[in-house]
């Protein structure tokens, strides 16, 4: 079996390598490299766009104009960009992954910053353009009113900022906000009609600081290299590809060339397998004809040795019930010899206390004789009377007749009660076992467990509390007898498994179509290694000799047989709880004689001391 598992483990192995090779090994395509070409080109349309973004801004900065549409293509060209970027690939690694995401992060922060400038710009060309046309007519305006340094002034200064607009240098920026402060200083310049040059010329100064700002920002943009990083990505990944085909290739010939020596050999093996097979198929059919015939004899001894256990078995059964037969009779003969040796007393005493009565009428009759004698008168005969009347009052308080009469009265009832004691045991032996009815009749399970609980009386009295919690129920259809012997047997356990003193609960009710009867005691329980096999036949926790483990083997059988069952919990220490469990209505009874009255208790009597029966008692 080993080696078979092995083979299939192994076919499979390689059914899955040679797999893997043929799906590793495919060519890369000219779709394939069309769809790397197409990246390479994203990424190279994407660097271009920038650059030309860069460099039409810079162009305006230089010629000191406004952007204008000249960047419109270079920004949609980088929002194609930005689109494409953002349609990953499901072969995508982590890192190409995040190269995507830093270029579209870097895309939008470059389309903002241009905004910006081009705002700016657009500010400055507009502002230098009214400069450059308004300018020279304020400066000749200046001269004519013979403002020689005033009109010096904003010369240099619209000069300074012309210069400034088409080449940012620290030094000219400088210059200019010199001269500026210096204009700002004059009245001449603030008050008339130059106010607005120089408002001008201060605004495109801030505008050109910020713009300074924005496109320094916008000329550290990284988005060259993280471009060049991808695509260097894509090249690899490319290459990987290839290099992972052409291997595969390498691979798939060798394994398909070891498949073949393989199987080769498989062939091989095969053939002197085949021979041998069929060299032990020869020798197989001689050793099943040999075995055949062993088996035959060994089938004839087995059914001899299993008649002889069966025999066995039932010799056994029958001597347990013999054995139980006689300690239930031992038993029951307790409890009627104790009221028979009862009366036996009470009639002696009895006997004795008649004999002095029966002394007592006749000297009754001998002193109240009412023959006179012939010289007797009728005075004399009355004095006699009275003579023997006030004699016999004498004797009657000397003899304590009176006393007498009270006990014969008290003893009377007393044999009253044990003879009505031995019907009553008399008359439940008979329902017990049923002798006088037929096999199958309607029975009251409660009727049955007062029957059961007087035959086991001797064990359960004096040092086990019984208490009935039994409800009203239907009435079953069963062998009353049979049902009669499930009771005592599981009531007999209960009794034994309490070592002193202790209680059995006896409680019956209806449901689900289900007559229930749960016997549960506060003896020592049974261990939960023992509670699965307590059910099988012969099996015993008792010592030898004490139990042979039927008891409750002959239940289940009983039980099975009418269809129902028994249930068992037990808690080690605490106490057994055995339910039977009987439908309502039996279609048929058992015909086999599984059990005789008084059959296996499971274990000896508990001797008890006997006890008087009394009317007190």
């Amino acid at each position: 079996m080993g080696i078979k598992w092995a083979a299939i483990i192994a076919s499979a192995l390689a059914i899955a390598v040679l797999a893997m090779l043929i799906v590793g090994s495919r060519s890369v395509g000219v779709s394939d490299y069309n769809f790397h070409f197409q990246e390479l080109d994203h990424v190279d349309s994407g660097i271009q766009a920038y650059n030309t973004l860069t460099d039409q801004l810079a162009s305006a900065q230089r010629d000191g104009r406004s952007v204008g549409d000249d960047t419109s293509f270079a920004k949609l060209a980088l929002q194609d960009f930005d689109q494409k970027l953002r349609v990953g690939q499901v072969s995508d690694t982590q890192e190409v992954t995040t190269l995507r995401n830093t270029l579209i992060v870097e895309i939008k922060s470059i389309l903002q910053k241009t905004e910006l400038i081009e705002q700016q710009q657009d500010l400055i060309g507009t502002l230098l353009s009214d400069i450059k046309s308004s300018g020279p007519q304020e400066v000749q305006r200046l001269k004519a009113a013979n403002l020689e340094n005033e009109s010096q002034l904003l010369f240099q200064l619209i000069v300074q900022t012309i210069a400034l607009s088409t080449s940012r240098t620290s030094e000219r920026l400088d210059t200019a906000g010199t001269l500026l402060d210096r204009a700002q200083r004059s009245e001449t310049l603030t008050q008339g009609p130059s106010v607005d040059t120089i408002r001008s010329i201060r605004q495109i100064v801030d505008t050109q600081v910020k713009l300074d700002s924005d496109w320094s920002e916008l000329s550290r943009s990284n988005l060259v290299s993280v471009a060049n990083d991808l695509r260097r990505n894509f090249n690899a990944a490319h290459t990987k590809r290839i290099t992972t085909a052409e291997n595969a290739q390498i691979l798939l010939s060798v394994f398909s060339l070891l498949l073949i020596a393989s199987l080769g050999y498989m062939v091989y093996r095969l053939q002197s397998s085949y021979r041998e097979i069929n060299q032990v198929n020869q020798e197989l059919n001689v050793a099943n004809d040999d075995l055949e015939r062993r088996v035959e004899e060994r089938t004839r001894e087995l059914n001899d040795a299993f008649g002889d256990l069966k025999e066995s078995q039932v010799q056994l059964v029958q001597a347990e019930k013999m054995a139980s037969l006689g300690q239930l009779v031992a038993g029951i003969s307790h409890e009627i010899n104790t009221p028979l040796l009862y009366l036996q007393s009470n009639q002696t005493v009895i006997q004795e206390a008649l004999d002095e009565f029966r002394e007592f009428v006749q000297e009754c009759h001998n002193k109240l004789n009412p023959k006179a004698a012939p010289t007797e008168d009728l005075t004399d005969l009355r004095k006699r009377y009275v003579r023997g009347l006030k004699e016999l009052k004498v004797t009657l308080i000397e003899s304590e007749i009176q006393e007498e009469l009270d006990e014969v009265s008290a003893l009377s009832k007393d044999n009253m009660q044990g003879l009505e004691e031995l019907t009553h045991m008399a008359q439940g032996l008979k329902d017990f076992s049923r002798l006088d009815r037929a096999p199958i009749a309607t029975f009251n399970v409660n009727d049955g467990i007062e029957r059961t609980l007087l035959i086991a009386k001797n064990m359960l009295k004096g040092r086990i509390n019984v208490i009935k919690k039994m409800q009203e129920v239907p009435l079953v259809t069963c062998a009353p007898s049979q049902i009669n012997q499930v009771f005592l047997n599981l009531i007999t356990n209960a009794a034994q498994s309490i070592e002193s003193t202790g209680d059995i609960t006896i409680s019956t009710s209806f449901d689900n179509e289900l007559v229930q009867v749960s016997i549960e005691d506060t003896g020592s329980g049974i261990s939960s290694e023992n509670l699965s096999k307590i059910r099988d036949p012969f099996f015993t926790t008792k010592e030898v000799g004490a139990g042979t483990g039927l008891g409750l083997s002959i239940c289940e059988e009983i039980l099975s047989a009418h269809n129902g069952r028994l249930e068992i919990k037990s808690t080690e220490g605490k106490g057994s709880t055995f339910t039977v469990l009987l439908p309502q209505n039996q279609t048929q009874a058992p015909t086999a004689d599984i059990v005789s009255d008084g059959s296996e208790l499971t274990s000896t009597q508990h001797d008890v001391p006997p006890q008087r029966i009394t009317a007190a008692s």
